[in-house]
């Protein structure tokens, strides 16, 4: 039979192999082929057509007083996608053709199921795309309630806090008044630093964070935070170590906003640590990358490693089960984070899990010299 092979026919089909630069559809396809075999000489009577996904492509049969039947399926190697049905008066002709025709279909199915693949994949982004949107809309609505929050906060608390100050100005001898105004006191700086925690993720999440940078020493700025905190943990029953180079620490940053993100770290480490037990605070500068790392490590209750990852999201608050719950909303990492990142720095924790304590990572950018001229200031 090779000797038989017509070129007009074979010249036909492999051009279509290389034809489909756009994937077709399956009428397309249809015609193409159609016209081919239309082109060359005896095979006139030759029709040709694709069925459907629903009709599996398997021969058809052959009437006795009609043209001869052919069905190729058109078959990747994870679906069909139909078959070639040809119908052909010569049938002996073009019978050396099969093995090219096969190859064909196997093209068109490949490029069938390209095409529905893309088809998907073009569905799921538009999907994505609104799921997408959808997110941004709840983050921008959430951001807004919290800011809208925060400033109505501020008006009542006020007025708490004025009314204290009457209280004091007064100087009624009164222990019971005394014990009352000493817990509006307490509760009420409590709420303010809520509230202002509320208003700086509200203002971290909206871009709107202003940094007042200078150049300063951070080994003194990390001096004056842990002398403010060791009565704390001298209370808490804890052992407080601070390990802090001789030689100064240059960064340029916010010193009020560096020591929230200490504050934050020591007092969350003071909170799940019980006695008799350990909080470090130690820096180290390193020469390449050029920067400070500031660790706070303890020896409380430490983190699943499922939760590492989640940990610094906002509203995201640890619960030890073998202790009372602590205060706060769990806004105090996330502030951390968004501090750290405004300095261009970077914040890591690490546990060994359950029981073997935490330690948190802050680095910061060094820069070559403290600024000389710049009248030295305190924390």
């Amino acid at each position: 039979m090779e000797t038989d092979r017509d070129p007009a026919v074979l010249g036909m089909i492999c051009s279509l192999q290389t034809s489909f630069h756009v994937v077709p559809t399956y009428e397309q396809i249809a015609a193409m082929i159609e016209r081919g075999l239309m082109s060359v000489p005896g095979l006139a009577a030759s029709t040709l057509r694709i069925s459907t996904k629903s009709h599996p492509g398997t021969p058809t049969e052959t009437t006795p007083t009609g043209p001869e039947h052919r069905s190729i399926e058109l078959r990747t190697a994870t679906a069909s996608y139909g078959a070639l049905e040809v119908e052909i008066d010569d049938l002996t002709r073009f019978e050396p053709y099969q093995p090219f025709l096969k190859n064909l279909t196997n093209s068109i199915a490949t490029e069938v199921e390209n095409r529905e693949r893309a088809i998907a994949l073009e569905k799921t982004q538009r999907q994505l795309e609104r799921e997408r949107k959808r997110l941004a809309d709840e983050l921008a609505y959430k951001d807004d309630f919290l800011a809208l929050l925060g400033h109505e906060l501020r008006n009542p608390l006020a007025a708490i806090f004025n009314a204290i100050s009457i209280l004091d100005v007064l100087g009624i001898d009164d222990e019971y008044l005394d014990r009352a105004v000493a817990v509006l006191k307490r509760q009420s700086a409590h709420l303010k630093r809520m509230v202002d925690d509320l208003l700086d993720v509200a203002r971290i999440s909206r871009e709107r964070l202003h940094l007042q940078c200078e150049p300063l020493d951070l080994r003194e700025l990390l001096e004056h935070t842990a002398h403010d905190h060791r009565p704390r943990f001298d209370k808490a029953g804890l052992d407080f170590v601070v390990s802090l180079p001789d030689t100064p620490m240059p960064i340029e940053g916010d010193r009020t906003r560096l020591t929230q993100v200490l504050d934050n770290l020591l007092d969350n480490a003071r909170k799940f640590t019980e006695a008799p037990g350990r909080v470090e605070l130690s820096a180290e500068c390193l020469a390449n990358p050029s920067e400070v790392v500031v660790s706070v490590c303890d020896t409380g209750v430490g983190i699943e490693e499922e939760l590492l990852d989640t940990l610094f999201a906002p509203f995201k608050q640890l619960r030890d089960p073998h202790s009372e719950p602590q205060d706060g909303i769990g806004l105090g990492l996330s502030l951390v984070q968004g501090l750290v990142d405004a300095h261009g720095g970077t914040v890591e924790v690490d546990s060994a899990g359950p029981g073997h304590g935490t330690t948190f990572c802050v680095r910061l950018p060094l820069i070559d010299e403290l600024d000389e001229a710049r009248p030295a200031t305190s924390a």
